[in-house]
């Protein structure tokens, strides 16, 4: 009798990890040419390998519609569970509706799910299983105490905002706590000029190119991603001018550039630690050990100057 209930433990262990390795989770990436989504892609990535599970990665190439027909495709496979950066948080809702109506469990990373103007972080959408992020709002401020010992105190400071792309909630929560922790510190300041750069190099050097002219003095940039910040940083070496920039994400490209003091500093949001507590939160829901569904995961995110570059390096 004892025989038969070892070979019974011993089959329903083995028939357990066959249905882990037989998992296959979606991952759907507004585009993997930003540094940051790459990164937290491939957290998604090398923690599934390390669970074997088998990821689909899907990459937008920051199209929104095609993202859409990326989810439908991921719900027509029937896969176990979906992943997804979305790239436009209010269009996110009916995504979330729609993979929910499957009974697929959908978990937003980094991007939340609902209108950032009336959804407030803790709110989680309730037909999703997780919001794993950062604070934003946090992140901003961070940025701004950065920012703080390159501004004046006997004027207005003079400061300019890069922007990431129209339709993501970070572009609203991290202006938010930026200009939050200024007031907060007493600063009087002035935004001079503000422009989107799509949080891509490229778009970030053009919208520096397009400001730099027309604004003479510029106390302080914020660049609200780091591949922005380093397109600016860019534009202004090529213009001439040194001016602090101060930016969020603390992916590789950024990290470079505070080693080589081209960026004043970055907010360190983990990309890639931030892909593994995703694929992570889904595992243990697919696999039984955790069921509690609208779950809010923040990670913590320090300040990163040249001399704590290795704070973040990996993560």
């Amino acid at each position: 009798m004892n025989t038969k209930l070892i070979v019974a433990f011993a089959f329903s262990l083995l028939a357990g990890t066959a249905h882990t390795k037989d998992l296959t989770v979606g991952m759907s990436n507004i585009g993997l040419s930003y540094a940051y989504g790459s990164a937290l892609n491939q957290g998604v990535v090398d923690a599934g390998a390390a669970a074997g599970v088998k990821i689909i990665s899907l990459d937008a190439r920051t199209d929104v519609s095609k993202q859409a027909n990326d989810i439908d495709d991921l719900v027509s496979q029937k896969v176990d569970g979906i992943i997804a950066i979305p790239g436009d948080s209010a269009i996110a809702e009916s995504w979330a509706n729609r993979i929910d109506a499957a009974g697929i469990p959908f978990i937003s990373v980094s991007g939340q799910v609902g209108n950032p103007a009336t959804r407030k972080l803790e709110d989680i959408y309730p037909s999703i299983l997780a919001f794993v992020a950062h604070n934003d709002i946090t992140s901003g401020s961070l940025a701004a105490e950065i920012a703080l010992p390159f501004l004046p105190k006997d004027r207005p400071a003079k400061i300019v905002v890069i922007e990431g792309a129209p339709g993501y909630d970070n572009v609203v929560k991290r202006s938010a706590g930026f200009e939050r922790k200024l007031t907060e510190a007493g600063i009087k300041y002035e935004i001079v000029a503000s422009q989107p750069g799509d949080w891509v190099v490229e778009k970030g050097e053009e919208a520096c190119q397009n400001i730099l002219p027309a604004q003479p003095e510029i106390d302080v940039i914020f660049a609200q991603s780091d591949d922005m910040a380093v397109g600016c940083s860019r534009a202004t070496r090529g213009a001439g001018r040194e001016i602090p920039i101060v930016s969020i994400d603390g992916n590789n490209l950024g990290l470079a550039a505070v080693a080589a003091g081209q960026v004043a500093g970055t907010v360190c949001n983990r990309p890639y630690d931030m892909g593994k507590k995703a694929f992570e939160t889904m595992h243990a829901f697919l696999t039984g050990e955790k069921k509690e569904k609208a779950q809010l995961v923040i990670l913590d995110t320090p300040i990163i100057r040249k001399e704590n570059v290795g704070d973040c390096a990996g993560h």
